[in-house]
């Protein structure tokens, strides 16, 4: 996880994939701090440097749960 709030936090798969498999993403996201005024938290969603999912605020206290209809693969181009 980043350590500068700024950074983005990227995931990756090194090991225990095999290379040919299909994946499919389901992401949860919620806001668990209390923001201040002037305080923002957004996320963007790439896969291998595509925009896969525009900026959005998660819920405060609330899950939202993304899926993508996509097939990824772990070795693809994006």
């Amino acid at each position: 996880f980043p350590t500068d709030p700024d950074s983005p936090m990227t995931i990756r798969l090194t090991s225990g994939v095999d290379w040919g498999s299909i994946l499919y993403l389901v992401m949860h996201f919620s806001e668990i701090q209390e923001l201040r005024k002037n305080e923002t938290r957004e996320f963007a969603i790439k896969y291998n440097g595509r925009l896969i999912q525009d900026p959005f605020r998660p819920p405060s206290l609330l899950t939202r749960s993304i899926y993508f209809d996509e097939e990824y693969g772990p070795n693809a181009n994006g």
